[in-house]
């Protein structure tokens, strides 16, 4: 689970009064007839603290992309697994708060930990993953829309009180698998990120 550390902004607003003074205190002025006149002068200032929630975002319900079992008969094989049906990604942060998302097109799968302790021989794969999907604060796969990586998008809030913004991603994809691939359990290591 990755998070971001929360981000404090304090604004400060300065109001300056019409006569430069060294303190806020009475002072005494002297009129033309030579009467004395008490002045009060006064300053303000307006504060502000923004309390930003912090970001978290975690693997929904441990879902996985499988491809399961591929047995080869000497011809090249081709694997997909559907958004719908690949990895789901829970995104909390600050209700309303604009976040951009980014993940990689591809990445290379491996099958040394298996060889590791069963022997063979060593081999790699390439996962390339679909164009992700959003699905705002819904957590089942409803009204779906692409969510390209880059794409910067609002964190949506499940009722006005409840105080927390939702955005659910579903990463699927693909594999090719050429006929000569060495047998074995391929795994590989992907990765979403996500910045306010």
């Amino acid at each position: 689970m990755k998070g971001v550390i929360p981000q404090i902004i304090l604004i400060i607003l300065f109001c300056v009064p019409a006569f430069p003074q060294s303190r806020i205190n009475k002072t005494i002025l002297s009129s033309a007839s030579g009467q004395e006149s008490n002045i009060l002068l006064s300053g303000g200032v307006i504060i502000k603290v923004s309390i930003i929630k912090p970001l978290s975002i975690g693997n929904y319900k441990n879902s996985k992309i499988n491809f399961g079992e591929i047995v080869m008969d000497g011809e090249n094989k081709y694997g997909k697994v559907t958004n719908e049906n690949g990895a789901h990604f829970l995104i909390t942060g600050q209700p309303n708060r604009n976040v951009t998302i980014d993940y990689p097109q591809n990445i290379i799968l491996n099958n040394t930990s298996w060889t590791n302790i069963n022997s063979g021989t060593s081999g790699t794969l390439l996962f390339s993953a679909y164009i992700a999907e959003q699905t705002g604060s819904y957590t089942s796969y409803k009204n779906a829309s692409t969510l390209p990586s880059g794409t910067t998008t609002p964190l949506v809030p499940l009722s006005e009180n409840d105080g927390t913004g939702y955005l659910n991603i579903w990463v699927g994809g693909s594999i090719y698998i050429p006929a000569s691939t060495p047998n074995g359990d391929y795994l590989g290591n992907y990765y979403v990120s996500v910045h306010y």
